[in-house]
């Protein structure tokens, strides 16, 4: 089973009569939240469901990445995701239908890098160290986690049990453009 997290993009602080909630992406998230959904097409991370905060940058970083992405899953949005502490995210993940193997979790921060850290085990390998540190760093907007587990059914998700099996931010995958634009 495979686990995508993956925080909202950057929203817009510009509007200070809006509640949070209601918080649109920033012209940076709207760049930003397209190059994840080509770099999860291209990887091959295609989600079964996914499970979407339903607070409007959650929302929009969905709307404007799953063009990208090249499909649209079927997609859950709840109240219950918004600004959710890691306990209840894998509360909701445990409820995942035994049918899907692979979802994505599109939610806030602190809760979604918090429980990325918390669901990956030990690194087996220098790669995964060097993963791991970087989403112990910092869990930026529109960042994704992807999560491996060997359990054979959602309920058995539990701490320390996944390999992190990669950590992107979206400012790598723009730098990465670059310099191949820079190659050509």
């Amino acid at each position: 089973m495979i686990l995508f997290l993956l925080r909202h993009a950057k929203s817009d602080w510009g509007n200070k009569s809006l509640d949070d909630f209601d918080r649109p992406l920033s012209p940076r998230g709207i760049r930003a939240a397209p190059r994840m959904g080509t770099y999860m097409r291209e990887k091959n991370y295609l989600p079964d469901l996914v499970k979407c905060s339903s607070a409007r940058r959650t929302r929009e970083t969905l709307d404007k990445m799953l063009p990208d992405l090249g499909f649209s899953p079927e997609t859950l949005f709840s109240r219950s995701l918004y600004l959710a502490q890691p306990k209840a995210l894998l509360d909701e993940i445990r409820q995942t239908p035994e049918a899907c193997s692979a979802l994505l979790v599109v939610g806030h921060n602190p809760g979604i890098g918090a429980l990325a850290l918390a669901l990956a085990a030990l690194p087996e390998d220098e790669d995964e160290e060097l993963r791991k540190e970087r989403l112990a760093e910092k869990f930026s907007t529109a960042c994704l986690a992807v999560l491996d587990f060997s359990a054979s059914d959602w309920r058995g998700v539990k701490p320390l049990s996944a390999r992190l099996v990669d950590y992107v931010r979206p400012k790598e995958l723009a730098r990465a453009r670059d310099d191949l634009e820079d190659d050509l």
